[in-house]
């Protein structure tokens, strides 16, 4: 949700889509921050504590949104190495989806 004043959008909740709700139900949560559109490299970051995980209690798990996949570096790579034909329905289907990558974890976690 893009503000015409550029500041942060907060929600009190967040309705969690499916494949995240394993991050949810495994630790706690304890913010959500998501960038896109306005930036080059959109995406968004799970901040969890999780005293399994000591001396680092606080994980941040980064997840990259592709807004258009044809953009991602590898995606003529990977038409070409799994022999994906380039069809209409292809075409379609990156248009109206937004597709997440992650967790790119990094040394924080």
């Amino acid at each position: 949700m893009v503000r015409e004043d550029g500041l942060p959008t907060r929600w009190d909740q967040v309705q969690v889509p499916a494949p995240f709700s394993a991050v949810f139900a495994k630790a706690v949560v304890m913010s959500v921050a998501g960038s896109g559109i306005c930036i080059p490299d959109p995406g968004f970051d799970i901040v969890r504590y999780d005293p399994k995980d000591a001396p680092w209690v606080y994980n941040i798990d980064h997840y990259t949104v592709f807004e258009d996949l044809r953009k991602h570096p590898h995606f003529d790579l990977l038409i070409q190495r799994y022999g994906i034909a380039q069809t209409i329905g292809l075409r379609e289907l990156i248009n109206t989806r937004v597709f997440v990558v992650g967790p790119n974890r990094r040394d924080n976690h």
